[in-house]
């Protein structure tokens, strides 16, 4: 697993493949590279983004709490299902 996150951190990766990577369109992307959520490399008119680039936002992202949701929403708590 070691190795596998070490071969991505060091591949540069196209915009369609960073949006299919991060699950976004195209907007999102170009939007979350202007805010300089990316760090970006240009070779003439391509712009590369860095696997290692990818895996620092994530790491920046807040982390979910785990049944955050329960009892909101419609969504039952398991104690008022008992």
């Amino acid at each position: 697993m070691q190795q596998d996150e070490q071969d991505f951190a060091l591949r540069l990766f196209g915009p369609k493949q960073v949006q299919f990577i991060d699950n976004c369109g195209p907007t999102t992307f170009w939007a979350r590279l202007a805010r300089g959520e990316y760090t970006a490399l240009r070779d003439g008119r391509k712009v590369k983004v860095p696997g290692w680039s990818i895996l620092q936002r994530r790491e920046r992202l807040p982390k979910a709490e785990v049944g955050s949701r329960r009892g909101i929403r419609g969504i039952p708590s398991k104690a008022s299902a008992e």
